[in-house]
């Protein structure tokens, strides 16, 4: 029964949702931080889109954090010259894959 009990264990493991993690994704590539994570139980895969602004351009679209993260909430952050949207999935293996930046409607 043991050896029985340690598969069940180990295919219940490999079933767990993949997440890309990024500490710095930029240009299309990630620069920094590169790797993966596994969710937790009541984890999402989290994209964060990070704005900048200057007084020339506006806000504009600076980098992208890919993680997990427990809890995870889809927000919007305004504070000063940072902006920062965030998006939450759990749906497939690295459905936080970047494809292009998540939020322009939250530039203004």
């Amino acid at each position: 029964h043991g050896k029985l009990l340690t598969y069940h264990k180990f295919a219940i493991k490999t079933h767990a949702t993949v997440c890309m993690v990024c500490n710095i994704f930029k240009n299309g590539k990630c620069v920094e931080g590169k790797g993966n994570c596994t969710l937790k139980e009541g984890g999402e895969c989290r994209t964060r889109d990070i704005y900048s602004f200057t007084l020339k351009d506006g806000f504009f679209y600076n980098y992208t954090i890919l993680d997990c993260s427990k809890p995870c909430k889809a927000w919007r952050l305004v504070r000063g010259y940072l902006r920062v949207a965030s998006f939450c999935c759990r749906s497939r293996n690295f459905c936080n894959r970047y494809h292009g930046k998540i939020a322009k409607q939250f530039v203004h």
